[in-house]
């Protein structure tokens, strides 16, 4: 796995494509048909796989018997941006 700008490729998450300013994660495979093939995310949509959506660091999701998740009128590119910005949040909230 390479940190590393995504060079014009598509986020495999949210299929936007990456500005050259941004930053991602590219990660390697090989599917059935045996070429290796890459994955691009944005460091967002790639830390919102980790950290859960604003539903789940809330406990208000479906794993905490709710139904938040994503909020809906966001695209799947701002949720993630919305869910690392509250943890960012969080996180810099409890490290004082």
């Amino acid at each position: 796995m390479n940190r590393r700008r995504g060079l014009g490729l598509l986020c495999f998450r949210c299929d936007e494509p990456f500005a050259p300013s941004e930053w991602g994660i590219i990660s390697y495979y090989v599917p059935e048909a045996g070429a290796c093939a890459s994955i691009a995310r944005h460091r967002e949509c790639e830390m919102r796989g980790v950290i859960g959506s604003v539903g789940h660091q809330l406990r208000q999701c479906s794993c905490y018997g709710g139904d938040r998740e994503d909020p809906p009128e966001l695209s799947i590119r701002d949720a993630a941006r919305a869910a690392v910005a509250l943890w960012e949040e969080r996180d810099a909230q409890s490290n004082h």
